[in-house]
């Protein structure tokens, strides 16, 4: 069922900076103080296929719609960071590890370091697999 792999996105929404946004209690990802005012015409829906691919800015506003499908919907996210960029009040700082480095090749985290920050993370709980 095709709705479980869709994904809405605003083109262009990454020009205008990161807007002032706030923690959802009890949820591992943040919301913006105020949604944008968008005409719904400009948004995008991506309709990802099995083993699809989609790739943007951080700042890009998007989201996942509801599975309203009796099938479980699975994505990753992988976040490409400098090694020197702060992860202060990122939900996943406690899990970051650097998975690549021609300058610092001994601090590249095996499987094993990265499962140890995993199951020692509060976030574990909140995901199923």
């Amino acid at each position: 069922m095709l709705t479980t792999r869709m994904v809405p996105l605003l083109p262009g929404s990454h020009k205008k900076g990161l807007k002032p946004h706030h923690c959802i209690e009890g949820e591992a990802f943040r919301s913006p103080h105020q949604d944008p005012a968008v005409d719904p015409d400009e948004i995008v829906t991506l309709e990802m296929k099995v083993g699809g691919l989609v790739i943007f800015n951080n700042l890009v506003f998007h989201r996942s719609l509801m599975n309203r499908s009796q099938s479980i919907r699975w994505s990753v996210d992988f976040r490409f960071s400098r090694r020197d960029t702060p992860l202060d009040g990122l939900w996943h700082q406690h899990i970051a590890c650097i998975v690549r480095s021609r300058k610092y090749p001994n601090t590249v985290a095996s499987w094993s370091n990265w499962k140890a920050l995993w199951e020692s993370s509060l976030h574990k709980s909140r995901f199923l697999w």
